[in-house]
C-alpha cells in the first residue's frame, strides 16, 4: 500500500500537480484539502510561464511546501487554469514568445559574425 502511495506521488509530481502538503497553512478542513491539487513553479513554466508573469498573474502562492533544502511555491490548478484563458495571460505569452524570437535571431547573428584583427 506504500509502495502505491509513492507511485501516485510520482506520477504527480510528473505531471507537474501536487496535493496538498499537510505541513500547509490553509486553514479549509481536511475533507477538501484532499480534492485540491497544484502547480509547482518548475511546472508553470514547462506550460510557458516566466517568473515575471508568476509574480504579476498569480501573485503570491496559494500555499508553500518545505522541501530538504528549499520551500516549494504552489498554485490552485483552479486558479492557473482560469488565468491562463484570460486575454491577459495570451498577451503575457505571445510578448514573451516575440522577445524569445528576437534574442534567438539575435544569438545566431552573434555566433556567425567573426570578429577581424
Amino acid at each position: 500500500m506504500e509502495r502505491e502511495k509513492q507511485l501516485a506521488e510520482i506520477d504527480k509530481e510528473e505531471a507537474g500537480k501536487e496535493d496538498i502538503p499537510p505541513e500547509s497553512d490553509n486553514t479549509q478542513s481536511d475533507n477538501t484539502q484532499e480534492d485540491k491539487s497544484y502547480y509547482n513553479t518548475n511546472s508553470l513554466k514547462a506550460r510557458g510561464w516566466t517568473d515575471e508573469m508568476i509574480k504579476d498573474l498569480l501573485g503570491d502562492a496559494d500555499t508553500k511546501q518545505c522541501g530538504r533544502m528549499r520551500s516549494k511555491s504552489l498554485y490552485l490548478d483552479s486558479r492557473v487554469e482560469a488565468v491562463e484563458k484570460t486575454k491577459e495571460f495570451t498577451d503575457w505569452k505571445t510578448k514573451n514568445k516575440a522577445k524569445e524570437t528576437q534574442s534567438n535571431k539575435t544569438q545566431s547573428g552573434k555566433s556567425k559574425t567573426k570578429k577581424k584583427a
